[in-house]
C-alpha cells in the first residue's frame, strides 16, 4: 500500500497517549503491544494495516487490562447503567406495558377517507 505504513503510524499513536496524560484519560499503546510480537508485520497484520485474529487478541487483551483496572465513579457495570429504553422487559426500573396507559395520538391519524373512496 503506498504511502501507508506502521512505522508512519507511530507518531500518531504516541500524540494520541501523550493527549490521553495531558488529560487524564488512561489511554492503550497498541503500537508497542503489537511491535512485541515475533514477526509482528506477518503475524498481527493481514496487509499491514488491517488486523489478524492474533492482532485482535492483543487489543482485546490491553482493553480489558485497562477495564479491569479501572476505578470509575459512576460505575459502568451493565447492571448500575440506567435503563436506556423503558421497555427493557425484566431488567430492574424498566416499565412494564400494564404500567401505562395507552393513548392513541389522533393528530397523527390520516384523516378519513371521503365520499365513495376506501382507506387501504
Amino acid at each position: 500500500m503506498r504511502g501507508r505504513s506502521n512505522e508512519l503510524c507511530r507518531p500518531y499513536a504516541e500524540a494520541l497517549l501523550n493527549l490521553c496524560r495531558e488529560i487524564n484519560v488512561k489511554g492503550i499503546d497498541l503500537w508497542n503491544a503489537i511491535q512485541q510480537q515475533d514477526d509482528w508485520l506477518n503475524t498481527c497484520f493481514t496487509d499491514g494495516i488491517h488486523f489478524t485474529a492474533k492482532a485482535s487478541e492483543i487489543v482485546v487483551k490491553e482493553v480489558l487490562k485497562v477495564v479491569r483496572e479501572a476505578d470509575w465513579k459512576p460505575s459502568l457495570h451493565r447492571k448500575s447503567l440506567p435503563v436506556e429504553f423503558p421497555f427493557d422487559f425484566g431488567l430492574p426500573n424498566s416499565l412494564s406495558l400494564s404500567d401505562l396507559e395507552l393513548t392513541r395520538n389522533k393528530n397523527l391519524e390520516p384523516p378519513p377517507p371521503g365520499p365513495g373512496m376506501a382507506r387501504l
